[in-house]
Protein backbone atom coordinates (compact mmCIF):
# COMPACT_ATOMS: atom_id res chain seq x y z
CA UNK A 1 0.00 0.00 0.00
CA UNK A 2 1.73 3.19 -0.90
CA UNK A 3 0.27 6.76 -0.42
CA UNK A 4 2.09 9.35 -2.45
CA UNK A 5 1.13 13.33 -1.90
CA UNK A 6 1.91 16.43 -3.78
CA UNK A 7 4.49 18.76 -3.05
CA UNK A 8 2.95 21.38 -0.15
CA UNK A 9 -0.54 19.01 -0.28
CA UNK A 10 -1.33 21.50 -3.55
CA UNK A 11 -5.11 20.15 -4.41
CA UNK A 12 -4.21 19.85 -8.25
CA UNK A 13 -6.16 16.81 -8.39
CA UNK A 14 -9.61 18.69 -7.71
CA UNK A 15 -9.12 19.79 -11.50
CA UNK A 16 -10.99 16.83 -13.33
CA UNK A 17 -8.75 17.24 -16.63
CA UNK A 18 -5.76 17.03 -14.42
CA UNK A 19 -7.07 13.70 -11.94
CA UNK A 20 -7.80 12.11 -15.47
CA UNK A 21 -4.35 12.23 -16.32
CA UNK A 22 -3.64 10.83 -13.61
CA UNK A 23 -5.38 7.66 -13.52
CA UNK A 24 -3.94 7.38 -17.34
CA UNK A 25 -0.61 7.67 -15.86
CA UNK A 26 -1.37 5.30 -12.73
CA UNK A 27 -2.57 2.16 -15.84
CA UNK A 28 0.90 2.99 -18.03
CA UNK A 29 2.89 -0.35 -17.24
CA UNK A 30 5.79 1.58 -18.13
CA UNK A 31 5.80 3.88 -15.34
CA UNK A 32 5.75 1.05 -12.39
CA UNK A 33 9.08 -0.99 -14.18
CA UNK A 34 8.05 -4.78 -12.41
CA UNK A 35 5.96 -3.66 -9.59
CA UNK A 36 2.27 -4.03 -10.58
CA UNK A 37 -0.91 -1.17 -9.07
CA UNK A 38 -3.60 -3.21 -8.66
CA UNK A 39 -5.66 -0.86 -7.17
CA UNK A 40 -5.74 3.29 -6.81
CA UNK A 41 -7.65 5.92 -5.60
CA UNK A 42 -6.75 9.65 -6.43
CA UNK A 43 -7.43 12.62 -4.50
CA UNK A 44 -7.16 15.76 -4.40
CA UNK A 45 -3.56 16.41 -3.09
CA UNK A 46 -2.39 12.46 -2.86
CA UNK A 47 -2.97 9.21 -4.49
CA UNK A 48 -3.13 5.86 -2.76
CA UNK A 49 -2.26 2.69 -4.09
CA UNK A 50 -1.67 -0.87 -3.71
CA UNK A 51 0.52 -2.61 -6.02
CA UNK A 52 2.36 -5.91 -6.43
CA UNK A 53 6.01 -5.63 -6.11
CA UNK A 54 8.25 -7.34 -8.55
CA UNK A 55 12.10 -7.77 -7.73
CA UNK A 56 13.12 -3.54 -8.67
CA UNK A 57 12.81 -2.38 -4.97
CA UNK A 58 9.81 0.06 -3.73
CA UNK A 59 12.00 3.33 -3.58
CA UNK A 60 13.32 2.52 -7.41
CA UNK A 61 9.69 2.38 -8.49
CA UNK A 62 8.46 4.83 -7.11
CA UNK A 63 11.57 7.23 -7.88
CA UNK A 64 10.87 6.42 -11.56
CA UNK A 65 6.84 6.69 -11.31
CA UNK A 66 7.36 10.22 -9.11
CA UNK A 67 10.02 11.64 -11.65
CA UNK A 68 7.91 10.39 -15.08
CA UNK A 69 4.37 11.43 -13.67
CA UNK A 70 6.04 15.26 -12.12
CA UNK A 71 6.93 15.44 -16.21
CA UNK A 72 3.63 14.77 -17.57
CA UNK A 73 1.96 16.58 -14.55
CA UNK A 74 4.04 19.88 -14.96
CA UNK A 75 3.13 19.90 -18.71
CA UNK A 76 -0.34 20.01 -17.47
CA UNK A 77 -0.51 21.79 -15.02
CA UNK A 78 1.71 24.44 -16.26
CA UNK A 79 3.40 24.06 -12.63
CA UNK A 80 7.39 24.16 -12.70
CA UNK A 81 9.68 23.20 -9.54
CA UNK A 82 8.39 19.78 -7.08
CA UNK A 83 5.37 18.12 -7.93
CA UNK A 84 5.54 15.03 -5.73
CA UNK A 85 6.53 15.81 -1.68
CA UNK A 86 9.97 13.72 -0.90
CA UNK A 87 9.16 10.34 -0.17
CA UNK A 88 6.10 8.78 0.01
CA UNK A 89 4.42 6.46 2.88
CA UNK A 90 4.39 2.51 2.21
CA UNK A 91 2.86 -0.43 4.52
CA UNK A 92 3.79 -3.47 3.18
CA UNK A 93 0.09 -5.94 3.39
CA UNK A 94 1.62 -9.57 5.21
CA UNK A 95 -2.27 -10.95 5.55
CA UNK A 96 -5.71 -10.53 4.55
CA UNK A 97 -7.02 -8.50 7.46
CA UNK A 98 -4.10 -6.09 6.18
CA UNK A 99 -5.46 -6.19 2.97
CA UNK A 100 -9.41 -5.57 3.83
CA UNK A 101 -8.48 -2.84 6.67
CA UNK A 102 -5.80 -1.09 3.78
CA UNK A 103 -9.00 -1.33 0.78
CA UNK A 104 -11.31 0.10 3.47
CA UNK A 105 -9.32 2.86 4.11
CA UNK A 106 -8.88 3.53 0.52
CA UNK A 107 -12.09 3.54 -0.84
CA UNK A 108 -13.44 5.30 1.84
CA UNK A 109 -11.30 8.19 2.37
CA UNK A 110 -13.31 10.85 -0.67
CA UNK A 111 -16.07 10.02 2.09
CA UNK A 112 -14.64 10.66 5.33
CA UNK A 113 -12.92 13.66 3.00
CA UNK A 114 -16.63 14.90 2.53
CA UNK A 115 -15.92 13.99 -1.30
CA UNK A 116 -18.31 11.11 -1.92
CA UNK A 117 -21.33 9.90 0.32
CA UNK A 118 -20.08 6.51 -1.69
CA UNK A 119 -17.23 5.16 -3.18
CA UNK A 120 -19.23 4.68 -6.52
CA UNK A 121 -19.67 8.73 -6.82
CA UNK A 122 -15.87 9.07 -6.98
CA UNK A 123 -14.76 8.99 -10.60
CA UNK A 124 -10.74 8.55 -9.77
CA UNK A 125 -10.31 5.15 -8.72
CA UNK A 126 -9.83 2.17 -10.61
CA UNK A 127 -7.43 -1.05 -11.42
CA UNK A 128 -7.87 -4.00 -12.15
CA UNK A 129 -9.14 -5.74 -8.55
CA UNK A 130 -10.31 -2.43 -7.56
CA UNK A 131 -14.14 -3.91 -8.42
CA UNK A 132 -13.92 -6.92 -6.74
CA UNK A 133 -12.23 -6.06 -3.72
CA UNK A 134 -15.14 -3.36 -3.62
CA UNK A 135 -17.51 -6.15 -3.76
CA UNK A 136 -15.92 -7.89 -1.24
CA UNK A 137 -15.82 -4.91 1.10
CA UNK A 138 -19.04 -3.96 1.02
CA UNK A 139 -20.00 -7.57 1.78
CA UNK A 140 -17.82 -7.42 5.01
CA UNK A 141 -19.07 -4.00 6.39
CA UNK A 142 -22.65 -4.89 5.50
CA UNK A 143 -22.06 -8.14 7.07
Amino acid sequence: FITACTAGRAPHFLSPAIADQMIEHMQDPENWMDARPVAWVVMPDHVHCIAFLGTTPLSTVMARFKGRSSRFLQRSTGTRGRFWQKGFHDHAIRCDRDLQALIGYMVENPIRAGLASEIEQWPWKGGPSLEAWLSFHTSIVSG
